[in-house]
């Protein structure tokens, strides 16, 4: 009886370790992936009212659980897009809801902070979610510049966006307040600031612009800092009376190009006048055979995910040039953030996070919307890849 017994601990204990083990360890990455590994239904069905169209519009993911945010949209359409936010452990996969605080249901804004889930409502409250007792606190927090494009306990990088009236980038030394900026230097609507330990770098659609110092920029005076010109009209005319008459000394080329726009700046006219361009500027996208679509470090090193012909492809930057990594056998459609941000197949979610078990690297959630009511989360690292299937319901019109 006494062996019998001891007999079935071991058996029940041996069987608990490897149900632990392989749930533990569903989603380690070991190599690359480019099919579904696993999938998760959720199903919407006790949240939304019958007569709603609804999509997967974002995925976040912090400290292990997966947030996926759904847009639903009623018809008719008459109090605007409503919200509904579900989440599941990465390992467990299984959907549950979170109510919104205070019953909020469209006007606010996630991200990401020390790994947590943070909500911004546009009356400027904040919350953050607390997965343990699953619920909303309210919290204060620093609101952060509108320009502000990245920051860390060195530099902070600002912006100013006015259309055709000119736009301007500032490195801000944050220990000796030194400002240099870069006039016409926009990464763009969905471009990105990185850092490693040799160099900024600049990431749009088609370049990668490398700032090993920022202080190849404009060096500013008073009448040029961040704070002092980024709210008035001409912004370029404030520059050039502070001494910024050769907009071409401080132009940075890209070291890696995917468009043919001419980089030199300038025509010669034939009365042999030069007229300025700003060389920054991409016209011809639609004839490029390759785009940026997501961009992250880690390794010390700068990755790129490409949407190319073939398809999805991770990169890395090495000597000047985006050498392959891996090439998924994935179509991710034209992947324009404004003009065609949906429709199938379609790149949406671009998640950057810091890696849980190494957080000097970051990885990066990518979704693809392969048809209706279904997508495909890829979570990326410079060395490999999950992916998981996800499903629901796309309409409820009954």
């Amino acid at each position: 009886m006494k062996r019998a017994l001891i007999l079935y601990l071991l058996t029940t204990w041996t069987l608990f370790l490897i149900v632990v083990s392989c749930d533990r360890h569903r989603h380690v990455i070991r190599g690359f992936v480019d099919e579904p590994q696993d999938s998760i239904l959720i199903d919407l069905s006790d949240y939304i009212r019958r007569g709603s169209w609804t999509e997967l519009e974002n995925v976040k993911k912090c400290d292990g659980l997966y947030y996926f945010l759904f847009h639903v949209e009623y018809v008719p359409n008459l109090n605007g897009p409503h919200y509904v936010l579900m989440a599941a452990s990465e390992n467990k996969l299984r959907a549950k809801h979170i109510p919104f605080p205070n019953g909020a249901d469209g006007s606010f804004n996630f991200f990401e902070r020390n790994d947590t889930l943070i909500m911004k409502m546009d009356d400027g409250r904040f919350y953050s979610f607390d997965p343990k007792k699953w619920k909303w606190s309210p919290i204060t927090s620093r609101e952060k510049d509108k320009g502000t494009l990245y920051e860390d306990d060195d530099w902070m990088i600002n912006i100013v966006r006015q259309g055709e009236f000119g736009s301007a980038t500032w490195f801000i030394d944050k220990h000796s307040k030194e400002e240099y900026a870069f006039l016409g230097l926009d990464s763009g609507i969905d471009g990105a600031i990185r850092r490693t330990s040799g160099a900024f770098y600049v990431v749009t659609r088609t370049r990668v612009y490398e700032i090993p110092d920022p202080s190849i920029g404009f060096h500013c005076d008073s009448a040029t800092r961040y704070e002092n010109v980024k709210d008035i009209q001409l912004l370029d005319s404030r520059f050039y009376k502070s001494g910024y008459t050769s907009p071409l000394k401080y132009f940075v080329n890209p070291v890696v190009c995917f468009d043919n726009e001419d980089l030199s700046g300038e025509i010669i006219l034939p009365d042999g006048k030069h007229y300025y361009f700003n060389p920054y500027y991409v016209f011809g996208e639609n004839e490029m055979d390759g785009r940026i679509v997501a961009s992250f470090c880690a390794s010390d090193t700068l990755f790129c995910v490409l949407n190319t012909s073939p398809g999805l492809e991770l990169a890395k930057l090495d000597d000047s040039q985006l050498i392959p990594v891996h090439h998924f056998n994935k179509d991710i459609g034209y992947c324009h953030p404004v003009l065609f941000p949906y429709g199938f197949p379609s790149l949406t979610t671009r998640y950057r996070y810091r890696n849980e078990s190494n957080p000097a690297d970051e990885r990066m959630l990518l979704q693809v919307n392969t048809e209706e009511g279904v997508a495909e989360l890829i979570d990326l690292a410079h060395n490999g890849n999950t992916m998981l299937k996800i499903c629901y319901s796309p309409t409820d019109l009954q």
